[in-house]
């Protein structure tokens, strides 16, 4: 039976937002979870891809 010694945490999470419109534009934005990664590289590089297909995309550092 194997032990485990040592499991990095997710350290930087990808959030897509949602816009609420009004006549004037986005009011407010809501964000959701996406996905949490331990390296900032591969936070970004997901965050790049996702921005593609959506309008709000961040990578939030969670020990910032």
């Amino acid at each position: 039976m194997s032990k485990t010694i040592y499991e990095p945490k997710p350290r930087y999470e990808v959030q897509q937002g949602e816009p609420e419109y009004t006549l004037t534009g986005p009011r407010e934005i809501y964000w959701s979870f996406e996905k949490a990664f331990v390296l900032e590289k591969d936070a970004l590089s997901y965050a790049d891809r996702h921005a593609e297909d959506h309008e709000f995309v961040r990578v939030i550092d969670r020990e910032a």
